[in-house]
Order: C-alpha cells, then structure tokens, then sequence
C-alpha cells in the first residue's frame, strides 16, 4: 500500500510540471504526444491482461478542441500523425492520423518470455526457448494467443478470420532480422 501511494503521489507531482509544460508547447504553435509504457508495477504480470493492453496515449495539437476516441488505435500511428502534421504528407509510413481518426485499427500486443514467471528480456540466441504470446485487436474483436495457439475469441466469424491473417503475419516474422544479437523486454 505505501508503495502504491508513493507512485500515485509520484504522478501527481509529474502531472504538475507537465501541465505548464504542454500548455507552453501549444501556445508556441507545437504538438505534444504524451504516453507512456506500463511502468514497473505491471512488470510482475507475465500474461496479457486488459490493463496491460492499454497504453496512455494523449494528443495535443494547438486549437484543437479536446476530445475522447473510443476507437482502437496503435502507437504506430505516432509516425504518421507527425509527418502529417509536421509536413502535410504522410511521410509514406502506415497507420492513421491520430488527429482525424475515422475507424478501429489492428492492434497488435506481442509477450516475448521464457518459461516459468521470472519477467526480463528474453535472449532469442538463449538455448532457452522463446514463447510468444500475442492479443490481436480491433474494436471489439479480439483473439488471444498463447505461445502460438488460439486460446480465446470475441467477435464474428468474418471479424475473426480478418484478425487471424493479420496473426498469421506477425507470428511469420523471424525473430532474428539479423546477425546480432537481439533482446526483446
């Protein structure tokens, strides 16, 4: 519990300096994305909860009116979103602009992790092997994986046979890109 109110008390204080922060950055004509990774307390969860699959994400773009997206959107959308605000082109990067939102994204929440419960960066050339366990969302549709099998479905059919190709893609990437070593946390 002391814990829990030190970080609580911890993001109140940050929320106070980061407040005249942004409203000076807008005032100077300049768009600021706040967000953030789950932070240390999740880090003891080794599965995919609904809490770890939404990350803090807030745009502010100067005179904008402030509003809600109840759409499912992914952080690789950052890109776009500032080329285009940036330069008016889409920088030919993929996804949507956050500013102008018009639908669900796919969004795809990837676990890399050994076995057992021990949390960390997994080594893909450990001669422990790597499990993947993966969400694949849009809207309400949703499919969980663990360690490559379905293990559990929302939606339609046609939404569902939609998400599993989408899968099908990530779950095909090789996980060593190149000759160095690569680490996943």
């Amino acid at each position: 519990e002391a814990m829990w109110a030190l970080y609580l008390a911890a993001t109140w204080d940050l929320d106070q300096k980061i407040g005249p922060l942004v409203e000076e950055l807008l005032a100077d004509g300049s768009m600021v994305v706040v967000t953030a990774d789950h932070g240390p307390r999740f880090a003891r969860e080794n599965y995919l909860t609904e809490r770890r699959l939404h990350v803090p994400l807030v745009v502010f773009q100067p005179e904008e009116e402030p509003r809600r997206v109840d759409t499912t959107v992914s952080l690789q959308s950052l890109p776009r979103t500032t080329m285009e605000t940036a330069i008016g082109s889409d920088g030919g990067f993929d996804g949507q602009n956050l500013l102008t939102v018009d639908g669900d994204e796919v969004v795809i929440t990837e676990y890399l992790h050994r076995d057992g419960t021990e949390p960390g960066p997994v080594s893909i050339d450990s001669q422990d092997p790597v499990h993947r366990d993966l969400v694949v969302r849009r809207g309400d549709t949703r499919i969980q994986y663990e360690d490559g099998r379905e293990v559990s479905t929302e939606g339609t059919k046609d939404a569902l046979d939609r998400l599993r190709t989408e899968a099908r893609e990530v779950t095909e990437f090789t996980e060593k890109a190149s000759d160095k070593d690569a680490e996943f946390d």
